[in-house]
């Protein structure tokens, strides 16, 4: 009986950190999305009247709807891919965007507040990626850029 109090006890928790996760791999498409639009600015800039983050929000629907991320959130995401660039290397694109919303979405919960992604110093977030060997060290080495004092 304890252990059934304790599981549904414990379970909003595991959901939360679920969700939070779930939300963070979005960003694998969302930063492919970002990529083929500004090949197709570069290429037919005539195409695109719209800002940039309608076409990468556009360009995800199926990855919104699957992880259950809603409108707002995805139009979030989206916008802020579209004003940050980091690398040429799209997985240092990725671990970014991936770990900073993971980061974010964690302290938001507890109530804390975080710092947004534009106002972090791009060489400090490339400084972390570099001199980590693992996620969980990339993870903490971002931390204390993520999390306001």
């Amino acid at each position: 009986m304890r252990v059934i109090v304790f599981l549904l006890v414990m379970m909003p928790f595991s959901t939360m950190a679920q969700d939070c996760l779930s939300e963070s791999e979005a960003f694998f498409g969302l930063v492919a999305a970002k990529w083929a639009v500004n090949e197709g600015i570069e290429k037919h800039p005539e195409k695109f009247d719209n800002e940039k983050w309608l076409y990468i929000w556009a360009g995800n629907g199926s990855v919104f709807k699957k992880k259950n991320i809603s409108e707002g959130k995805g139009k979030s995401m989206a916008r802020m891919v579209a004003k940050n660039d980091f690398s040429e290397s799209p997985e240092v694109e990725v671990n970014i965007f991936e770990d900073y919303w993971y980061l974010s979405c964690e302290i938001n919960k507890k109530g804390d507040r975080v710092i947004p992604l534009e106002e972090i110093a791009k060489d400090s977030l490339l400084d972390c990626w570099s001199a980590a060997s693992s996620r969980s060290e990339f993870q903490s080495c971002l931390l204390p850029l993520v999390k306001l004092s």
